[in-house]
């Protein structure tokens, strides 16, 4: 109702377009949003019941999966430009900042992912689940990196996310319809998910790239931020209590 609306208004007034006006934030929305849920869904922990009935849904990384990943990463060195020491995907996500989330998915993804290692050529992923990351990376390789854009190499990324958007419908109806509410496969049908590829494209034609808006800059000041003064608080009461006490 709300874009119809701005349409129409947009019509007398150019500028109220909401295409302009209601700016989708691309990294939250494809990096903390779809991105980091993938990640999420995949490294999900496996229950003791899971494993009692040696029934590891599908979509989960296996145990020995987790232990191929951890053996590849012990050969990962961050280069210093990156500005951060490279973190385990199993261990260390739930402190990634944004520039972690895309350098994990532009770099090591590859080789953590990647097939082979194992018998029958097997990676620690599902082909399925497998497909789906390839579909995601090129998506996020595109949108968020700052390339001159190709209407070719645009729509190339649309039909990737897409791609993976019908996977994981698919994923969810695999499970069928005693998937409890709020399971975590059921979150990879996100809103974020469903914005980006209602909106993105549409964007980028109306705005320009979206990887030049300023919303990752922005973020990397705001780490640095709270990187600098996150002690600053604590430390500044302590030392008045103690100038007091004196």
């Amino acid at each position: 109702l709300l874009p119809a609306m701005l349409m129409r208004t947009s019509r007398a007034r150019p500028y109220m377009h909401y295409t302009n006006l209601f700016v989708l934030p691309l990294y939250h929305a494809l990096l903390y949003g779809v991105a980091k849920d993938f990640v999420n869904w995949i490294l999900d922990p496996i229950t003791r019941e899971e494993m009692a009935r040696k029934d590891i849904p599908w979509w989960k990384v296996t145990k020995e999966g987790r232990a191929l990943i951890v053996a590849r990463e012990a050969n990962i060195v961050a280069v210093s430009e990156y500005g951060h020491a490279h973190g385990s995907v199993i261990k260390d996500r739930n402190h990634w900042t944004m520039d972690q989330w895309l350098h994990f998915f532009l770099t090591w993804s590859t080789l953590i992912f990647a097939p082979g290692d194992r018998p029958n050529n097997q990676g620690p992923l599902h082909d399925d689940v497998f497909e789906m990351f390839v579909n995601l990376r090129a998506a996020i390789k595109y949108f968020c990196v700052m390339d001159v854009p190709d209407a070719s190499a645009t729509q190339e990324a649309v039909e990737a996310l897409k791609r993976y958007t019908i996977k994981a419908e698919e994923a969810v109806k695999k499970e069928g319809v005693q998937t409890p509410k709020g399971c975590i496969i059921v979150k990879l049908l996100s809103f974020n998910l469903h914005i980006l590829n209602c909106r993105l494209y549409e964007q980028e034609q109306a705005r320009g790239h979206v990887a030049f808006e300023n919303e990752l800059w922005i973020e990397r000041v705001i780490q640095a931020l709270k990187q600098s003064t996150k002690y600053r608080v604590g430390t500044a009461r302590t030392r008045g209590c103690q100038l007091h006490d004196d």
